[in-house]
């Protein structure tokens, strides 16, 4: 298999051929289809945050996957299943405070290291080994997109803290760090889990205006100033109430005071969580008054990572819709390109922005784009229909035909409309896939898109009435086109230009 390799921290990764992993007991043997690659991952592998890996290894922080073989242990999990891989393992031998390695990226303690020195690489290759209880069943809507699903390993983090935490429907909480790759993760995943309001702090307005823009009044935006005193004020005047819950996923960079002012604004009998990074790199220690905490019956306790059963629950919240994955804006790199990846994230920290790893694809420049990439490569297994699609410059085309003459079924358009990357209606807001929950047996809703420029859609939305039963798609009509035929009614298309 190909993986790439950290061979010595403040190197570029390397490409290289590695034996295929192989499962004992208690293993699975993982196809990687996706992963996410982390924002701050430049800095773990220049050494930068002493991470405890030990090069030579296969960095990543699990993934997207497609199970190869599973050990002699397995009884429900299949070869071909689609999976979820978690990174977080823990030690088998202690069930009240077990070892814990993240694979493929850090440790906690000796016998974290132990474990990380067996279970060595991470998803950064083809194929990955797993312990079996890391393994997590996937709707089949993932293996259409796991570039977007590989996000998993993003909104778990914060998830586990919300559970740690507590967090009620209807409650009010504040995130510690809204604008950045977790925070705001925490502030979506609050509300996907009920929260009646989030308070979102941060200096940088535009995020913050994303943030509102995206959830509406539920998101109580608070530009920082610095000053403690009136950051605290406008933190409680946010809350338009009393504040349940604070979470901090602040990272190493940020000052300790940043995290006390936070802390300090939640209500008596309050819960206070801290997942970030903050004094991990030295610094002043977080400082809470003592008095403050005792005297209001504070709660305050840390949370590395989330429970196994998390990993259930987050997938559960992406498969219901409830958390929405179709807003963020995705960015695939092939493997050869792992060093763009691993430079794109570094700059693209903000809300809602994935720099995602798939091994298994090819990448090539675009003609007269060489900043840009599109990836192919193994395809899901199609169900009921499948499509492909070719590109001339400046256009898109996309050829539709059905694999069966079967019926087509409540899934079969969002699983036909796929085209790549900047020609990809599935990677932008309102995606080709939001098509199966936008028809019934009398009408069809079709969207359709024009650029407005290379990273904006419009969206236009068309209503052809149809017998949705007997859909089924006809080839394109030519380069540069989007064509949908309906049978139905005779050879009715309509076709979509850029422009």
């Amino acid at each position: 298999m190909r993986a790439a390799v950290l061979t010595r921290f403040g190197a570029p990764l390397t490409v290289r051929e590695l034996p295929d992993p192989e499962a004992g007991g208690g293993e699975v043997v993982v196809e990687v289809l996706a992963t996410c690659v982390p924002p701050y991952a430049g800095e773990v592998f220049g050494g930068e945050r002493n991470y405890p890996l030990v090069p030579p290894v296969v960095p990543g922080v699990g993934g997207v996957g497609r199970i190869v073989h599973v050990g002699p242990d397995a009884t429900r999990l299949r070869a071909g299943d689609l999976v979820w891989c978690d990174c977080t393992v823990r030690s088998r031998d202690d069930a009240l405070t077990p070892d814990i390695t993240l694979q493929g990226w850090s440790s906690r303690g000796e016998g974290g290291a132990r474990l990380a020195r067996y279970l060595h690489d991470g998803s950064f290759a083809e194929r990955m080994r797993v312990p079996t209880e890391n393994v997590f069943p996937l709707p089949a809507a993932a293996g259409e997109d796991p570039a977007r699903w590989a996000a998993l390993s993003v909104h778990t983090i914060p998830y586990g803290g919300l559970l740690a935490g507590g967090l009620a429907a209807g409650e009010t909480l504040l995130v510690s760090g809204a604008t950045g790759n977790l925070g705001s993760s925490a502030v979506a995943v609050a509300l996907a889990m009920g929260a009646g309001r989030v308070v979102a702090p941060g200096r940088n307005r535009a995020a913050l205006d994303l943030l509102a823009d995206r959830f509406g009044p539920r998101v109580r935006p608070v530009p920082l100033t610095g000053d403690e005193d009136t950051d605290r004020a406008a933190m409680s005047a946010a809350g338009g109430g009393p504040i349940d819950m604070v979470i901090d996923l602040l990272p190493p960079s940020a000052p300790s005071s940043a995290v006390r002012v936070a802390a300090m604004t939640v209500r008596e009998y309050g819960r206070v969580v801290l997942m970030g990074g903050v004094g991990m790199l030295g610094g002043d220690d977080l400082a809470l008054p003592y008095p403050w905490i005792m005297r209001n019956s504070v709660t305050v306790r840390g949370q590395w990572m989330y429970p196994r059963t998390a990993n259930v629950g987050i997938i559960r919240l992406l498969a219901s819709g409830a958390l929405d994955l179709a807003p963020e804006r995705v960015r695939t790199f092939g493997l050869d390109a792992v060093n763009d990846a691993v430079a794109y994230a570094a700059s693209h920290g903000g809300p809602f922005d994935r720099a995602t790893l798939v091994p298994g694809a090819t990448v090539r420049p675009r003609a007269g784009d060489p900043d840009r990439r599109e990836h192919t490569g193994p395809s899901p297994p199609a169900r009921r229909a499948v499509g492909s699609h070719e590109r001339a410059d400046g256009e898109i085309a996309l050829r539709l035909h059905p694999s069966t003459r079967r019926p087509a079924q409540r899934d079969d358009l969002g699983a036909v409309v796929r085209v790549s990357d900047r020609g990809c209606l599935s990677r932008r807001h309102h995606t080709a896939e939001r098509l199966a929950g936008r028809y019934d047996r009398a009408e069809a809703h079709l969207l359709a898109a024009r650029f407005v420029d290379d990273d904006t859609w419009r969206v236009v939305p068309i209503l052809i009435r149809v017998n949705v039963r007997r859909v089924a798609f006809g080839p394109a009509g030519g380069a540069g086109r989007i064509c949908m035929e309906f049978p139905i009614i005779g050879n009715s298309m309509y076709c979509g230009r850029r422009g």
